[in-house]
């Protein structure tokens, strides 16, 4: 009977560690959209688009690491739309196509902050 109860707790907490762990590369993940999403327009402006460029393949390399983990946590088709959205954002930037850019982006900062909160800890998470 002893042995059950400790097995429960251990369990137990294995999955609220297993559920923080998750939250935490998630937000890690999305902050860096996030971040990038946030600056974006005042940053086109100022920096120009080449700067912006550099900056949104570098956080799309780093997207491209993480995303075989976060496969693991997030529903395919959130993390479909991510790519999408980034791809979107870059081909427009590229094009020079600031009004289709900024939208892209603007739903990508959306997204973000719904898997931010899609992913927080919650009893309806663990169980």
């Amino acid at each position: 009977m002893r042995m059950t109860v400790i097995s429960g707790i251990a369990v137990f907490l294995l999955s609220i560690g297993l559920c923080v762990a998750a939250m935490l590369y998630v937000g890690l993940a999305v902050d860096e959209i996030g971040g990038y999403c946030e600056t974006a327009p005042q940053s086109l402006e100022i920096v120009g688009r080449d700067a912006m460029r550099a900056e949104l393949e570098e956080v799309i390399a780093r997207w491209e690491v993480r995303e075989t983990w976060l496969a693991l946590i997030v529903s395919h088709t959130e993390l479909n739309e991510v790519n999408r959205l980034l791809y979107e954002a870059k081909v427009t930037l590229e094009a020079g196509e600031k009004d289709d850019f900024l939208r892209a982006v603007t739903a990508l900062q959306g997204l973000s902050e719904h898997l931010r909160e899609d992913q927080q800890f919650r009893i309806v998470n663990v169980f």
